[in-house]
């Protein structure tokens, strides 16, 4: 639980994307997606 933030509780934020995953993200735009492998335990 340590880089989640507390949803439940605050209810006003959404759980932000880490670094890793904003990176991810922007690459899987330009690049096709077969070449990113998400974890296994990335949900989506």
């Amino acid at each position: 639980m340590a880089g989640k933030t507390p949803t439940a509780k605050t209810g006003k934020k959404t759980a932000q994307l880490t670094l890793k995953e904003k990176r991810a993200a922007k690459r899987a735009k330009q690049e096709p997606e077969s070449f990113i492998k998400p974890r296994k335990g990335a949900a989506g």
